[in-house]
């Protein structure tokens, strides 16, 4: 049974891990940037990290 590759789960998990590391970054430093970005979209770039995980797992096993 041959794999299939689908691009477009790639892009979906290049997507959230660049919003897994600026989350991280956000988080972990003491620099004093503020803005709307970084207040207020940055912060809520945890949820990438379930995207992430789900994306990972990859296709389903019965795809058709």
């Amino acid at each position: 049974m041959k794999k299939e590759h689908y691009g477009a789960i790639d892009g979906l998990r290049t997507i959230a891990c660049i919003g897994i590391v600026l989350m991280h970054i956000a988080a972990n430093n003491s620099y004093s940037i503020s803005g709307f970005v970084y207040d207020s979209i940055i912060p809520s770039f945890t949820n990438f990290v379930f995207l992430f995980m789900t994306v990972s797992q990859g296709p389903p096993q019965y795809a058709p």
